[in-house]
């Protein structure tokens, strides 16, 4: 399956997942042993007229780390990601100390081990942002720096979609590119891209790094299952194929026969020729030459392919 196929069909299958979500949340607000944090005492009625207009598309970016507490235990950085903001919170009171703008989207927060810097990965902007975090410094708070890496013959990013950053040491740190399948290695000091970590399953996300070690947790980790839809000519030969997958999803007019689920079943299958990749461990001095890949069954989510395309 094409990844722009793999992409339609999963965010066409979860959007009702992320409503049930959201009312999920709000039955949840509403109930007890929560804490509100006014962001702010203005009245929404009374502010200016532009204000309230400007913002952009939600586009649900998916969030990794979006919560870290600083080495010094006595602020709280919080992605805000409908506001393109870095919210700060006093650890004790939780009273908002700043707000910070990044770019659109922001998803995951990666510390700089000591202290000096956080990190935010922007989901849409393609971008790293670097905010000095050393509360003695005269740029506490401001934008150092932003990593973005563009194709100047194709106009195009080379930095696509990033998610969650790792800290190694103070030298080396890691971002997680989820369209491209890659995680970029990052040189801490002069911010600059040094190498590319190939992960074979789409949409790397979570990391960690561990005694050496980099862990890395992909979204579609290739659990050996599927959607049910097929190209025309494998529906009469694979006994998984359910619908036809160019005519529901790829040629639908606007969508519509996919989005109403008109005239086909669609289901989940599971198919031996998929692979099960669910964790990657990379060793952190010898990087892609040393690749270590460590397959683990059962905790992965579940990939959406086209069972006639194989893997």
């Amino acid at each position: 399956m094409s990844r722009s196929t793999s992409t339609y069909l999963r965010r066409s299958l979860h959007s009702v997942g992320y409503l049930s979500c959201f009312l999920v949340l709000v039955s949840c607000i509403g109930g007890t042993g929560g804490t509100w944090i006014q962001t702010s005492e203005e009245d929404p009625d009374d502010s200016d007229e532009s204000e309230r207009t400007t913002g952009h598309l939600n586009f649900e970016s998916p969030h990794s780390r979006p919560i870290v507490v600083h080495p010094d235990e006595d602020r709280v950085y919080v992605v805000n990601t409908p506001s393109d903001t870095v919210d700060v919170l006093d650890a004790e009171t939780y009273e908002i100390l700043d707000q910070i703008r990044v770019g659109v989207e922001p998803v995951s927060i990666g510390i700089k081990p000591d202290g000096t810097e956080v990190w935010v990965s922007n989901h849409v902007s393609d971008s790293v942002s670097v905010i000095d975090a050393d509360d003695t410094s005269t740029t506490y708070h401001q934008i150092l720096h932003t990593i973005q890496i563009f194709d100047k013959d194709t106009k195009s990013t080379r930095f696509d979609e990033p998610v969650s950053i790792a800290f190694v040491d103070d030298e080396k740190a890691y971002v997680a590119l989820s369209s491209t399948n890659e995680i970029a290695v990052v040189d801490v000091a002069s911010r600059a891209v040094t190498d590319r970590l190939t992960v074979t399953a789409q949409d790397p996300r979570a990391m960690v790094v561990r005694d050496g070690r980099l862990y890395v947790i992909p979204f579609e980790s290739n659990n050996q299952t599927g959607v049910s839809g097929c190209l025309p000519e494998n529906m009469d030969t694979d006994p998984n194929c359910t619908f036809d997958a160019d005519a529901h999803v790829v040629n639908a007019p606007d969508g519509n026969a996919q989005s109403l689920s008109l005239n086909y079943v669609l289901d989940i299958v599971r198919d031996s020729r998929f692979p099960d990749r669910d964790l990657y461990v990379f060793d952190t001095e010898r990087h892609a030459g040393n690749l270590a890949i460590r397959n683990r069954r059962g905790f992965g989510r579940q990939r959406l392919c086209r069972p006639g395309r194989g893997s």
